[in-house]
């Protein structure tokens, strides 16, 4: 979404709050149904990403996750996270303005520079965004099943 900068301007002014709305509304979508996000681990965690992406100007935000974060969210199922995977989360504004964010586990090999590593993750991450972005006003992975 492109905004311009007396929107960017806006958005990064009000980032605390308006990541807490933005948190407060969002949804998952689980096993073919839309849920609203009702952990306040996994609010705490939406706000987090959010606020960086509001203070960005609305550029998107790749943040890692610590162990067990991203079982708080409705459509993730810990358990069957492969062994010696990462949980990251990525978020932007969707078509429609409405920030939206995607999960996925991670494993890379073979890349030993940490910043190397960071930036080969960060690249993938929102690559992984980019189709959720394209779908405006649907939280992640809502064409899982269509």
């Amino acid at each position: 979404m492109q905004l311009n900068r007396n929107l960017r301007r806006a958005m990064r002014k009000d980032a605390k709050r308006l990541a807490r709305l933005a948190a407060a509304n969002c949804l998952d979508y689980e096993t073919g149904r839309l849920r609203m996000v009702e952990t306040d681990r996994a609010r705490a965690i939406l706000a987090r990403v959010f606020e960086r992406l509001f203070t960005a100007g609305g550029e998107p935000q790749v943040m890692r996750l610590e162990e067990g974060d991203a079982s708080y969210f409705p459509s993730f199922d810990q358990a069957k996270t492969p062994e010696g995977c990462e949980t990251w989360i990525a978020a932007g504004l969707d078509g429609a303005g409405a920030a939206t964010y995607a999960i996925r586990e991670i494993r890379v090999e073979g890349i030993d520079d940490p910043r190397h590593r960071k930036a080969h993750i960060q690249a993938w991450m929102l690559d992984q965004l980019g189709p959720e972005l394209a779908f405006a006003g649907y939280p992640q992975d809502i064409r899982k099943d269509a």
